[in-house]
């Protein structure tokens, strides 16, 4: 992937449409004339041609016959920072294998060897948490050993980071959206549940704002869903009352028809555990409440995580699936409205959804569309973004010897 420099290096000569200097070019971007000339190299190794074409009396000059999309496969999913880096490769080293070959991974992440030396450092510094784990190179090789407990807690140190205060926050998920905006949903939500005094879980919000989103982003592309067996109790809860009147309300905004049916998921995720007996029963088949427990059953043995206690995130991920189950007897593949780039953003969810798809189609024995995935990965982020809501954190507040202001900031922060 190309850094930030690089690509105002290109937008610097797409602007200027003529032969640049390299001291000129070194001046506008404020660094030396050899990282211009490194900089240039990696520009045109990261493309199928030459893009930027080179003059010794000159300068630079961009090909205007080039085609600047046309890069290397998936080089927009690459790792960028160091960091990045190092969660990749530990990533590759955890699921891809307990060994890799550095010279294919250098060409694989377009980083040279200096920069992968470092990296190693820094993965080294990372585990030393656990005693049992380490990094071993031989030649051109790194392997990382250690038992497999630790390996799986340093796994979910990694899924922390990853999913802290993303997840959950909406800001961040709005830019994964297409055509809605999640802020936008999250008002209406929240101004219809006081309208009925309904109260909802702070923690339960984005799962919910992901569902709705997801709901109106597939009708948008001529996606619906369709109820066989109807439930006359549901029209008559007030979930259902508050799920029609945030339709209602999306409604003036956007403008889509939303059906009964659709309707009906949104308030099974507002019922208590009385009604979701009530979905089991009626709305999701045995077939996939099995396949559902079967996925959570893998998920924990694979990745260590448990996400069993979470009825919402059950039952979200049941719906999806009964859908998912729909889609494939009619051969229909869902369309990538909803996701830009989650695979990038969160490649360790990303990684668990895959599993998640790879096992469906070992159950089904008929392959399953990536785009499926990208929606798992969604119920699967939100939920495991929940588990970690409630973690505490020890500190010391150290206050001026004043007790009225001691008090003040005691009431303030146990409230």
């Amino acid at each position: 992937m190309l850094t930030t420099r690089q690509e105002k290096l290109i937008s610097v000569l797409t602007l200027g449409k003529r032969w640049i200097k390299g001291k000129e070019l070194a001046e506008i971007l404020g660094v030396s004339d050899r990282t211009i000339r490194s900089d240039i190299e990696n520009i045109n190794t990261s493309h199928n041609t030459t893009i930027i074409l080179s003059n010794p009396r000159s300068g630079y000059l961009l090909d205007p016959a080039c085609d600047l999309n046309a890069k290397k496969s998936d080089l927009n999913s690459l790792p960028s920072t160091p960091s990045d880096r190092c969660i990749y490769i530990l990533q590759k080293l955890l699921f891809g294998g307990n060994s890799l070959n550095l010279v294919f991974l250098q060409s694989e992440i377009y980083v040279s060897e200096h920069s992968l030396e470092n990296d190693i450092k820094r993965i080294r510094k990372m585990i030393e948490a656990y005693p049992t784990l380490s990094l071993e190179k031989r030649k051109n090789h790194i392997t990382l050993n250690g038992d497999e407990t630790c390996k799986r807690k340093l796994y979910m140190e990694l899924l922390y980071i990853e999913t802290q205060g993303n997840f959950s926050n909406l800001n961040q998920l709005d830019n994964l959206c297409s055509y809605v905006d999640l802020i936008s949903i999250k008002t209406i939500l929240l101004d219809v549940f006081k309208k009925y005094n309904y109260d909802v879980k702070v923690a339960d919000l984005p799962m919910l704002i992901i569902h709705i989103t997801i709901t109106i982003e597939r009708i948008i592309s001529y996606n619906y869903i369709k109820i066989e067996d109807k439930n006359d109790e549901l029209p008559q809860t007030q979930e259902y009352l508050i799920a029609s009147e945030i339709f209602r309300e999306i409604g003036e905004k956007i403008d889509i028809n939303i059906s009964p049916d659709e309707i009906s998921l949104i308030a099974l995720l507002l019922l208590d555990k009385k009604s979701r007996q009530i979905s089991s029963d009626l709305y999701i088949d045995d077939d996939t409440s099995l396949l559902v427990s079967d996925i959570l059953e893998m998920i924990n043995s694979v990745f260590g995580v448990s996400l069993s206690g979470d009825p919402e995130f059950i039952l979200g991920l049941e719906m999806h699936l009964q859908g998912l189950l729909d889609r494939l007897r009619n051969n229909i593949k869902p369309s990538n409205v909803i996701i830009k780039d989650i695979k990038k953003q969160y490649p360790l969810i990303y990684e668990m959804a895959l599993h998640v798809r790879e096992f469906i189609e070992t159950r089904l024995g008929c392959p399953v569309d990536e785009n499926e995935a990208n929606f798992i990965a969604l119920h699967i982020g939100a939920a495991y973004e929940k588990i970690n809501h409630t973690r505490k954190i020890k500190g010391v507040l150290i206050l001026p010897y004043n007790k009225s202001f001691v008090s003040l900031c005691k009431s303030k922060i146990e409230s």
